[in-house]
């Protein structure tokens, strides 16, 4: 089990992958939200603006780095 989860920490270190599966995600995602959109008769300016936003955010999350916790909060005691 450590074997398949340390290829998939492997896997998600790259860049490139990242992007790729943040790119299937988006096209996952975009058909449904398109959909939604279209049933609420939403402005097309407006659906793409949303669009825009959501692939932003997904880029970001896929090209940022990950790492958890960066920032340490240490607790002082007034002993």
């Amino acid at each position: 089990m450590d074997k398949i989860l340390g290829n998939a920490k492997s896997i998600m270190d790259n860049k490139l992958t990242r992007l790729i599966i943040a790119l299937l995600f988006f096209l996952f995602i975009y058909k449904i939200i398109y959909n939604i959109f279209i049933f609420f008769a939403v402005d097309s300016n407006i659906l793409q603006m949303y669009m825009a936003w959501i692939a932003f955010v997904i880029i970001l999350f896929s090209i940022l780095p990950i790492k958890r916790y960066a920032i340490k909060i240490e607790l002082k005691d007034n002993d």
